[in-house]
């Protein structure tokens, strides 16, 4: 089969949702930051389409799934995954790799800031902290003998 048929295909189901470019095992883009990735707002994503030919689930847990991803309606590439949440065999085809590299600049643009709350090891700049210049047995007044 040709990737010009499945794209002319009639799709069984057409969402935004850019999860199923990242399982546990695969990645479909990693060129989008691996430590943020899981933290795509896909409610934000208007550009970026994923047709589903078929999306097949045996059980609660393995699947088998064909599905392309199309950016402003034109598309760039076929997806595939099977197995246990899709991770045990999953391929890419990237047929337009002009697009594909436009689609990872704007799915990293929606990648959600890492900023939570309450920053860990925020500390008062006044206060005394007796481990700031001493850690790892040293300190920064000794002189290391060698």
């Amino acid at each position: 089969m040709k990737p010009f048929d499945l794209y002319n295909r009639e799709p069984v189901r057409v969402d935004t949702d850019l999860s199923v470019f990242f399982g546990c095992y695969y990645n479909h883009m990693p060129e989008c930051d691996l430590e943020n990735r899981h933290t795509i707002d896909s409610s934000k994503n208007s550009r970026i389409e994923i047709h589903y030919w078929k999306d097949f689930w045996y059980d609660s847990r393995r699947c088998w799934r064909l599905s392309g991803a199309y950016l402003d309606g034109e598309p760039f590439m076929i997806m595939q995954n099977a197995g246990r949440e899709g991770d045990d065999y999953h391929a890419r085809f990237i047929t337009n790799a002009d697009l594909y590299r436009q689609a990872v600049k704007y799915a990293t643009g929606l990648l959600l800031p890492r900023i939570h709350d309450e920053i860990p090891d925020t500390v008062d700049p006044t206060s005394d902290i007796p481990s700031l210049s001493t850690f790892y047995g040293d300190s920064l007044g000794r002189h290391l003998i060698t």
